[in-house]
């Protein structure tokens, strides 16, 4: 899960990082998120559902990430904090600590650079002949 996290960071954040290094015709997605507050009962029984509220994002994807990209969609921070929560030990290194990491190493190394050039090319390696596609529920994403 960690690396599902910090490559999808990495994806989703690289056209606002290196706009400069974004393809002239990237691939388009698409994302649109619904949100809907349930209430039930103690017997499970619901007592309220709120209209929901619908939010689209919008991702530039260079064409060579376009195999990756759709192996494990987008993260969300929030779903991080969550896994750290439930599961982290106070004491551990956390996600949401390793995901301002690679932020801080994207804005501190330029796209083509060494370090940088590693990663991708590690991350292209990992899911090159991976075929499985990690989707969570009410997600949807399109391609233009």
């Amino acid at each position: 899960m960690i690396h599902t996290n910090l490559d999808s960071f990495y994806i989703v954040n690289y056209e606002h990082i290196y706009p400069e290094c974004m393809d002239a015709s990237p691939l388009k997605y698409t994302q649109t998120t619904f949100y809907q507050t349930v209430i039930k009962n103690m017997l499970g029984i619901e007592l309220y559902r709120s209209p929901g509220v619908t939010s689209t994002e919008y991702f530039r994807v260079n064409t060579r990430l376009e195999d990756v990209f759709d192996n494990i969609g987008s993260t969300d921070s929030s779903e991080s904090a969550f896994v750290d929560k439930i599961f982290g030990d106070p004491n551990a290194v956390k996600l949401l600590d390793i995901l301002a990491d690679i932020r801080q190493a994207m804005r501190n190394n330029k796209c083509n650079s060494k370090v940088m050039r590693q990663f991708e090319s590690n991350m292209l390696a990992k899911y090159g002949d991976s075929r499985k596609k990690i989707s969570a529920t009410n997600r949807y994403m399109y391609k233009h």
